[in-house]
């Protein structure tokens, strides 16, 4: 069972909702079907959301075989709370018109290191043999 894994991914759909939903209001405002129209607002937030869509199958299928090998729970949720507070952070800083400001750095930043941690440990893992059920 990979109920670790399962958590995030929920979660992480919630957040694609959420950012879902605000491409559509802006579409709604700006009157615009398909693409951008040339408009910021609404190419900033599908960029958000297509950030998203970017990185976290990554992530999951990544914390999903160090769940499926045995990695310790607490690891995994701690890779899990960074990765998700860290796109948070970034879909917030997508919202501001300032651009690229503090919570987009810190998301960019706490999703790129929570990413090169989990493939890291996933290769150490793999090279070593560590927890693959036996």
């Amino acid at each position: 069972m990979i109920a670790v894994t399962g958590l995030y991914a929920g979660l992480l759909l919630l957040l694609a909702i959420a950012l879902i939903l605000r491409v559509i209001d802006a579409r709604r405002s700006e009157q615009v079907s398909l693409g951008d129209g040339d408009n910021e607002v609404l190419a900033v937030r599908i960029r958000g959301h297509a950030n998203l869509v970017e990185n976290a199958p990554l992530f999951l299928i990544v914390l999903g075989v160090l769940e499926f090998n045995g990695a310790s729970p607490i690891l995994l949720h701690f890779l899990g709370i960074l990765f998700l507070v860290s796109r948070i952070l970034h879909a917030i800083g997508l919202s501001k018109p300032t651009g690229v400001g503090k919570y987009r750095y810190y998301g960019t930043l706490g999703t790129l290191i929570v990413m090169l941690a989990a493939a890291v440990y996933l290769v150490v893992q793999s090279l070593m043999g560590i927890n693959l059920h036996g």
